[in-house]
């Protein structure tokens, strides 16, 4: 994009109560689970961790009197010596968010982080989305899955999270804030799929998510109704759908 995109920054004096609370946007137990031929945590090498005991967050009190995070398993054994922030709970998948004073990343249970700035809602990383959360790069958004691996590539657009299968995407879109909240505005939407093809093209001035298989777009202040039908194209090719 030819003008940078501010992105939205963690608020991390105000977020210690999503240590245990699911409404901050964390999803540890989402119904979205990773198939289960998968392996259930990854260390460094990208292969099955030795260890796959779940692993939960816990503080203790820094020398300058705040809190520091780190992980233990069940039984009180210290696995992540406390130095973070803020510290969410592991995903059952074996990667866990935290917070250091450069903000929001994912790490594995070794400690390498795996996924720098995901997407933060309500001061927290945001809730994953048909197994997919967003990430920031370049002033572009990307997807990554419950293991941490990047799924697609931050590109030159924003993105929504994926809903039925589709993400609406945006081409040109700035970011409003409003208070402590922002919104995008102007550009041209469409959509991308669960492999980053174009299934729609960015011509529209206005998408919906798909909700009970229809999304909504506007183009020259019309509306009209489109279905997952009407998305069953030929991704290698990408040819616009009449709504």
């Amino acid at each position: 994009m030819k003008n940078p995109i501010p992105k939205p920054m963690p608020c991390l004096t105000v977020v210690a109560c999503c240590l245990a609370l699911a409404g901050c946007g964390y999803a540890g137990s989402n119904p979205d689970a990773a198939p289960t031929q998968e392996p259930r945590a990854l260390g460094s090498s990208g292969q099955q961790h030795p260890d796959s005991a779940p692993l939960e967050a816990f503080s203790v009190e820094s020398e300058t009197g705040g809190d520091l995070y780190g992980y233990r398993r069940p039984d009180g054994t210290q696995v992540i010596e406390p130095k973070y922030l803020m510290a969410l709970d592991f995903l059952d998948s074996g990667i866990g968010a935290v917070a250091d004073s450069s903000g929001w990343s994912y790490i594995n249970r070794d400690g390498d982080v795996l996924v720098l700035e995901p997407y933060i809602v309500d001061n927290a990383p945001e809730a994953f989305s048909e197994g997919y959360a967003r990430y920031w790069s370049n002033d572009a958004i990307g997807f990554f899955d419950k293991f941490g691996r990047v799924k697609i590539e931050a590109s030159q657009y924003l993105a929504r999270p994926f809903k039925q299968g589709y993400a609406a995407f945006c081409t040109g879109c700035s970011i409003v804030r409003d208070g402590e909240y922002t919104r995008w505005s102007g550009g041209q939407w469409g959509f991308i799929d669960k492999s980053g093809a174009i299934a729609l093209p960015a011509d529209y001035d206005r998408v919906t998510d798909f909700v009970d298989g229809v999304a909504i777009v506007r183009k020259d202040r019309l509306e009209s109704a489109l279905s997952l039908s009407d998305m069953e194209i030929d991704n290698s090719e990408p040819t616009e759908k009449s709504p």
